[in-house]
């Protein structure tokens, strides 16, 4: 559950640091926040045209998968709002955010837990993050489907083996049989990708 914002080249007066909750204006249990003017990013406390993109915490956004982490690992830089309690003031919203993303469909106590999840999420594909970014790139969803099986040594343990066309040596072969398992497991465990990557071929 949260929301991703951006500053999309606007420029908006914030004051420094500040945060201020606010009473609740509706029927429902619990308590709204809202950042003074969302939050501080730097001393003058000005957002610089063109300059940050933001992040919000909001469970109503899209979720989050990898063309978003994607998307947002090329950005030059990213600030994250995390919320608390039952929301943010959603004129903040309104005026600030542009891009809303939630984590799942639950709810957790507190934004700083999902920003991190957001966070981990976008810099694992920015280069030099990671010692080998090809390593990322062959992860599950990256093609739409969910990654193939892995062993190690031994090729045996309590007679459960290692699949012979592995020890092959025969790359071609390997990699098919990669290709078709990793097709098998999306088909058996998460159908709804397929049906999401047939759209959007």
């Amino acid at each position: 559950m949260y929301a991703v914002i951006k500053s999309g080249g606007k420029q908006h007066k914030v004051s420094e640091g500040e945060e201020i909750l606010l009473e609740k204006i509706s029927l429902d249990e619990g308590e709204v926040i809202e950042f003074s003017e969302v939050l501080a990013v730097n001393k003058d406390g000005n957002l610089n045209v063109g300059k940050p993109l933001l992040e919000g915490a909001i469970v109503k956004g899209k979720v989050l998968n990898h063309k978003i982490c994607s998307d947002l690992s090329k950005e030059n830089s990213l600030i994250f709002i995390c919320g608390h309690y039952k929301g943010i003031d959603e004129r903040v919203i309104k005026k600030y955010v542009d891009l809303e993303v939630s984590i799942g469909d639950f709810i957790i106590s507190n934004g700083e837990l999902s920003t991190m999840i957001i966070f981990d999420s976008i810099a694992r594909l920015v280069p030099g993050v990671l010692n080998d970014l090809n390593s990322a790139m062959t992860d599950s969803f990256v093609d739409g489907l969910l990654d193939a099986p892995y062993f190690t040594r031994p090729d045996e343990i309590d007679g459960l083996k290692v699949p012979e066309v592995l020890l092959s040596g025969d790359h071609k072969a390997i990699e098919k049989w990669r290709s078709d398992k990793k097709f098998e497991l999306t088909k058996d465990r998460r159908p709804d990708l397929l049906n999401e990557k047939e759209s959007y071929d």
